[in-house]
């Protein structure tokens, strides 16, 4: 629940802080506004929900296959219609704590 200004823009700006516990398996995905406001030929914006619903659809893919599907997505979307902003994903899998080391 927590938010605030984009990271980076502004050299003092205060930020939020928030926890959450990730589980093993737990896929965390960090993007740009440029992915969600992506605009096809119409003007519409490719959007949180298609974002949500793409991500949930690829959680058995591996981190760089789901960024990659999430672009491929989006430029689908979009088509030939220009972009005004860049569009940044990544992707961290939490694979769980490592083993204890056995002497």
């Amino acid at each position: 629940d927590a938010g605030g200004l984009m990271v980076g823009a502004f050299k003092d700006a205060a930020f939020e802080e928030g926890a959450i516990r990730l589980a093993a398996g737990d896929t965390l995905f960090a993007f740009s506004d440029g992915i969600t406001e992506a605009i096809d030929r119409s003007g519409d914006e490719f959007g949180d929900e298609r974002l949500i619903a793409t991500v949930a659809s690829a959680h058995a893919l591996d981190v760089p296959a789901l960024v990659d599907m999430v672009l491929d997505r989006v430029r689908q979307f979009t088509g030939d219609a220009p972009q005004a902003d860049d569009m940044t994903a990544l992707a961290l899998r939490y694979i769980g704590p490592a083993p204890a080391n056995r002497m």
